[in-house]
C-alpha cells in the first residue's frame, strides 16, 4: 500500500495529541477512568503505528508524465507491497527490495546523481558512479534521494556537523 511521504509524521502528531490531551484532562482534574484509559489507548495505538511506519517501510520515488509532455516527481512510503503498471507489465514493489525504490512510469531515462561533500580531499573513485533508471522500470537504492527534478540540483556546499556528507539527486 502506498502512503503519502508524510504518513509517519501525521501518525506522529495524532499520537502526541492524544498523549497532551490525556495528560490535560488529567492535570486538570479528570476522573473518568474510560476517558484516561481511552486516551491512553489512543496514544499507545498511534505510537505503534507510528513505529511500524519508521520500521517497516521503504520510500518510493515515482516518476510520471503530465498531460503536456512535463515529468512530475513525488515521494510516496510503501507498507508491504504493492503492483503497478509499467509500460504494459505488472512489476511488484516490496518493503524488503530497498531503502528506497525509483519507479519511472516515463518513456525518458532518469539520471540518479551522487555527491560526496567532505572537509577532506576525497579522490575521484570516491564519488558516487552516476546510475540511469531506464524507461518504465524499477530500481532500487540504498539510501535517500535528496533533491529531486531539474528544478531541484546539488547544491554546490553543505552545512553538516558531518566531515563527509553524500547526497543524491534524481533529475531528468
Amino acid at each position: 500500500m502506498l502512503l503519502p511521504a508524510s504518513a509517519d509524521l501525521l501518525l506522529l502528531g495524532v499520537a502526541a495529541v492524544g498523549l497532551v490531551g490525556t495528560l490535560a484532562y488529567l492535570i486538570r482534574g479528570g476522573r473518568l477512568l474510560w476517558v484516561v484509559v481511552g486516551g491512553a489507548i489512543f496514544t499507545l495505538v498511534f505510537t505503534a503505528l507510528f513505529v511500524l511506519s519508521v520500521t517497516i517501510t521503504c520510500k518510493v520515488v515515482r516518476v510520471t508524465s503530465q498531460g503536456n509532455g512535463q515529468l512530475h516527481a513525488e515521494r510516496a512510503l510503501l507498507i508491504g507491497s504493492t503492483t503497478l503498471d509499467l509500460g504494459g507489465r505488472e512489476v511488484t514493489l516490496g518493503t524488503a527490495d530497498a531503502e528506497t525504490l525509483i519507479v519511472n512510469e516515463t518513456d525518458r531515462p532518469l539520471t540518479l546523481r551522487g555527491e560526496v561533500y567532505s572537509q577532506v580531499r576525497i579522490t575521484a573513485a570516491e564519488q558516487p558512479r552516476d546510475l540511469t533508471v531506464p524507461r518504465y522500470s524499477l530500481v532500487p537504492f540504498d539510501g535517500f534521494i535528496d533533491h529531486l527534478g531539474p528544478d531541484d540540483p546539488l547544491p554546490r556546499t553543505v552545512s553538516s556537523k558531518s566531515s563527509t556528507v553524500t547526497e543524491y539527486w534524481l533529475t531528468w
